[in-house]
């Protein structure tokens, strides 16, 4: 068993689950990065709007976990 499969126990579902959530992100920076400045602002800001403190954690999260 690998190590990956280890982690995630046997049930690859849950692998699978994690995979599509880092895809999408993937996507939503590649689709944030084709954006002017302006409609980034537009974006975080209605994004802050609707849903302040998972935006708070997504940046949390990705300044703790990346390289």
């Amino acid at each position: 068993m690998s190590e990956d499969m280890e982690h995630y126990g046997t049930v690859p579902e849950e692998k699978t689950k994690l995979l599509f959530i880092a895809k999408r992100l993937v996507d939503i920076a590649k689709d944030l990065d084709k954006l002017g400045e302006e409609d980034k602002r537009f974006v975080i800001e209605r994004i802050d709007k609707l849903n302040p403190l998972e935006l708070v954690e997504l940046y949390n999260s990705l300044g703790e976990y990346m390289d």
